[in-house]
């Protein structure tokens, strides 16, 4: 008497399963480790006295910060040469902006 033995094809669908199982585990497992160690970027209230030089000041304010910007190493040097900070006078015999009354001062709206 012969046996006939009955063997199923190889079916994928065991297969699909444990993959899908293990990438829905991989981005769980991601999601939780970003979820505790990712920063937060939590907005900063900025105070009534304090401003945005990018957004708060108008052209003409932006420029007179900027000539105040690069005088400052200007007046830094002064200060170390003469051991007193200068005055606005010595500033503007320096020819150093804002100080000096110049054309880019007068565009600006001279100030004294």
């Amino acid at each position: 008497m012969s046996r006939a033995q009955v063997v199923r094809p190889a079916g994928a669908g065991h297969e699909t399963l444990y993959v899908l199982l293990a990438a829905v585990l991989i981005v769980v497992l991601a999601a939780s480790v970003v979820a505790v160690r990712g920063e937060r970027e939590d907005e900063q209230a900025i105070a009534a006295h304090q401003l945005d030089a990018r957004r708060d000041l108008n052209a003409a304010e932006q420029g007179i910060h900027t000539d105040l910007w690069v005088a400052v190493e200007e007046i830094r040097a002064l200060r170390e040469d003469n051991g007193v900070a200068p005055d606005a006078q010595a500033l503007a015999d320096e020819g150093l902006p804002p100080f000096v009354s110049d054309a880019s001062s007068q565009s600006r709206g001279s100030h004294q």
